[in-house]
């Protein structure tokens, strides 16, 4: 799908090495650290959406001097809706539009405080979670039972369906983890979800629901015709009086 490559690193005189953040075999601990000089060798096109979370927070200076980042906000009839925040927190997964090609994050001035991992999977409303990633995962499925997933493909712009086992994605990186009862709410799992930034949304791509005169309610469980509130049908949002 071409999510990147396993080229990129993040250094650190005492952080972590890439055949650690490359490692499938077994996960890595990023050691906990105080004042450590961090650096990622990341190539970043400018405009480019992409995914980034990070074992250390970015400040506005420094978020301001590379471009915008965006946090996940909501889902709603397939459009992922991120709201831009000033600076960044580790091990949080950001949507990220570059201001400018290159190694971006590579000469970071400011010495950072580095924590043990914790969760890297950030909910939204409606069940949906934004999952960052430490170490590259060969089949980003595994372990996500009950979840659809979607990664997302910078060459589209957009976060498409994983339909087989054997998709990875790089470290650092982030995907989108929908629970089965709401794409079953639809008729099946949308081939795409779009990206809606800050009330601009791009091109709709969900071909794949099917048509269907059910409706159900926010949570996914199917209601009646005499259901008071906001249903869902056919992928559109419903209110019903």
């Amino acid at each position: 799908m071409g999510w990147g490559s396993a080229n990129y690193t993040i250094s650190s005189i005492d952080f972590i090495a890439e055949h650690q953040a490359a490692n499938t075999e077994s996960a890595f601990d990023i050691a906990a650290s105080t004042g450590s000089k961090v650096s990622y060798n990341r190539s970043f096109v400018s405009g480019q959406k992409c995914t980034i979370c990070l074992p250390f927070g970015l400040s506005e200076a420094e978020v301001s001097s590379i471009g915008k980042m965006y946090i996940l906000s909501s889902i709603i009839d397939g459009k992922a809706t991120f709201n831009e925040t000033p600076a960044t927190k580790a091990y949080e997964p950001y949507l990220f539009i570059p201001s400018s090609d290159g190694k971006l994050l590579e000469n970071i001035a400011e010495t950072k405080d580095i924590y043990s991992p914790y969760s890297t999977e950030w909910s939204s409303s409606g069940g949906f979670i934004f999952v960052g990633t430490l170490q590259a995962k060969s089949n980003v499925k595994e372990g996500n039972d009950g979840y659809e997933i979607y990664g997302f493909n910078a060459a589209d712009g957009k976060f498409v369906h994983v339909t087989g086992n054997n998709v990875n994605i790089d470290a650092f990186r982030a995907y989108i983890k929908v629970p089965t009862t709401v794409t079953s709410a639809i008729g099946g799992a949308p081939r795409s979800i779009i990206i809606n930034i800050d009330g601009t949304t791009g091109i709709n791509d969900l071909k794949a629901a099917k048509s269907s005169s059910e409706r159900y309610d926010a949570t996914g469980k199917r209601v009646g015709e005499n259901y008071k509130g906001v249903t869902i049908s056919n992928g559109k949002k419903i209110l019903q009086n």
